[in-house]
């Protein structure tokens, strides 16, 4: 199941991360256009923050399980320009402090 942006809410990798985490991890290491390379595809978090940050990706997995759903949630990436993922990211950070502020 996906929600808005592509966000994926039913975990089905035992160490998927978040993508928040990733795209911030991919910005501070990469430009767009380079390549990110996942050994360890799993859920396919990897590859969907490099396709919504337009950096190209290789990914694999010892589980063809696990391939096709990474597959399914690459396909469901949302075309937005980077801009607005790095406002998305900031948007639900504010959401979250303000929930801890009440």
């Amino acid at each position: 199941m996906a929600g808005e942006g592509g966000a994926w809410y039913y975990v089905f990798y035992p160490t998927q991360k978040p993508e928040e985490l990733l795209r911030k991890i991919v910005l501070a290491s990469s430009n767009p256009g380079d390549l990110i390379l996942d050994p360890f595809l799993g859920s396919g978090t990897t590859a969907v923050v490099a396709e919504q940050l337009k950096r190209r990706w290789k990914g694999c997995d010892i589980s063809v399980e696990y391939c096709r759903w990474a597959v399914e949630r690459i396909e469901l990436v949302e075309d937005w320009p980077i801009e607005r993922w790095i406002l998305y990211d900031q948007e639900n950070a504010r959401r979250r402090q303000s929930i801890r502020c009440l």
